[in-house]
C-alpha cells in the first residue's frame, strides 16, 4: 500500500445512494505524505428514503488512513481502519488488515468504487487458491460482521487480483458524486 501518489480529484466529500437505498457518504482529506489521505466513511440505512426518519442506531461510521496503489494500469485504495474510532466493526489490532476498492475517477465529480466481492475470496480461500480465514460475527468480542481476512504477500495479492480474468473480483460497485459548498 501507498506505493503510488493519489490523484488529488480525489480530495473531498462524496455521496452514493438511492431512494429506499442506503446512503453512502465519505470525506478524503490531504496529508502531508502523497500517497497516503485522511478518511472517514459513513453508510446511513434508510430504508424508507426518508432522512428525518433516519435513528443514530442506523448511522455506521469510521475513520481510515487510505493508501493509493496502482496494477496494470487501474488504480486501488487499500484502507486501514483505525481502531477505536467510529464503528470499527471490532477489528482485532493484529488482525485488522485492509479493505481494498478499485478506484475509477472518470472526471472530477464522479468516483466509482468497487469492493473486492468476498463470495470470490470465500470461493479462492476454499480451493486454495488464497491462504485466508473467516472470522465471524461475535458480539461477545465486538466484532460485528463476518469479513474474510487473507493472510498472503503483497506478491500473492498481487497475482490474486490479477488472475481474475472474469472481472468479477470487484463486482459490487458504488457511484459517488461528489459534494461542493454552496456561497
Amino acid at each position: 500500500p501507498g506505493s503510488e501518489p493519489y490523484d488529488q480529484r480525489i480530495v473531498g466529500s462524496w455521496f452514493a445512494g438511492k431512494l429506499e437505498r442506503d446512503k453512502f457518504f465519505i470525506h478524503l482529506k490531504s496529508r502531508s505524505d502523497p500517497n497516503m489521505l485522511d478518511g472517514m466513511g459513513m453508510v446511513m440505512e434508510v430504508g424508507s428514503g426518508d432522512f428525518s426518519q433516519t435513528n443514530a442506531d442506523e448511522i455506521a461510521w469510521s475513520a481510515a488512513i487510505v493508501h493509493a496503489s496502482r496494477l496494470d494500469g487501474s488504480t486501488y485504495y487499500n484502507i486501514e481502519r483505525l481502531i477505536g474510532i467510529g464503528d470499527d466493526y471490532g477489528v482485532a489490532e493484529d488482525n485488522k488488515g485492509y479493505i481494498i476498492v478499485k478506484a475509477d475517477l472518470p472526471d472530477d465529480r464522479s468516483l466509482k468504487l468497487c469492493l473486492m466481492d468476498y463470495s470470490n475470496v470465500r470461493e479462492a480461500i476454499e480451493r486454495g487458491d488464497i491462504k485466508g480465514t473467516l472470522v465471524e460475527e461475535d458480539k461477545s468480542k465486538n466484532i460485528k460482521l463476518d469479513y474474510y481476512f487473507m493472510d498472503v504477500s503483497k506478491a500473492e495479492l498481487v497475482k490474486f487480483i490479477r488472475d481474475d480474468k472474469q472481472g468479477g473480483l470487484f463486482g459490487e460497485c458504488l457511484h459517488f458524486q461528489k459534494l461542493t459548498s454552496t456561497p
